[in-house]
């Protein structure tokens, strides 16, 4: 049995320049029913995915195998997102995301827009990410630069124009404090799948992608 709650809220002009932020949570309960008789051959919560993984995470599409390694073992899956949004309803760069599952956080995702930065290492000085540069491995996802570290992994995708005078937008994704992967490759593959469905959101007033 399956059981979805959607709850949604819009807050206008929250900064008295026409945008607003519309948070959306979505809880996904998987009740499983299991025979006694059965009990002895059934995998445990404790190392198995008992929820769905989604086809859309964070209101953006994803690749739900590029994210499922990042996804633990679990039963109740939990996202919560904040989209900013103009009056005008347009999609701008800011995303906030994050999935938590049984209560413990799992991942964060998010994208946010440079005003100065020309490459990716500018970007994580800008933005004051307390992150060695040294230990991190350089990668590419979706067609851009990425830093990946054990439990970050940080992309970034230049601006071609912007009427709002971004130089380009950044992408995140952040395991939680109790969530070990361990697998890099897989961190910065789940960030490709982000960042290709980011990039395909945002307006173009707001960034224009190469």
């Amino acid at each position: 049995m399956i059981l979805e709650q959607l709850e949604s809220s819009d807050r206008d002009n929250v900064d008295g320049k026409g945008y607003g932020v519309k948070i959306t949570r979505i809880t996904s309960l998987f009740a499983v029913s299991v025979l006694a008789t059965a009990a002895c051959t059934t995998s445990s919560s404790e190392d198995t995915k008992v929820y769905t993984l989604p086809a859309e995470l964070c209101s953006t599409r994803v690749d739900s195998q590029s994210f499922e390694p990042v996804f633990p073992a679990g039963e109740e899956l939990e996202i919560e997102t904040q989209i900013p949004y103009d009056s005008a309803g347009d999609t701008p760069a800011t995303h906030n995301c994050v999935a938590t599952v049984d209560g413990i956080q799992a991942f964060s995702l998010s994208s946010i827009p440079a005003t100065r930065a020309a490459g990716l290492e500018d970007y994580i000085s800008e933005r004051g990410y307390r992150f060695d540069i040294d230990d991190s491995v350089p990668a590419r996802a979706s067609g851009y630069d990425v830093l990946a570290w054990q439990s970050v992994a940080i992309g970034f995708a230049p601006c071609t124009a912007s009427e709002l005078d971004s130089s380009g937008v950044g992408f995140m994704i952040h395991l939680g404090a109790d969530h070990e992967l361990n697998d890099i490759d897989a961190l910065v593959e789940a960030l490709g799948s982000y960042m290709d469905g980011r990039i395909s959101q945002i307006n173009p007033k707001h960034c224009t992608f190469s």
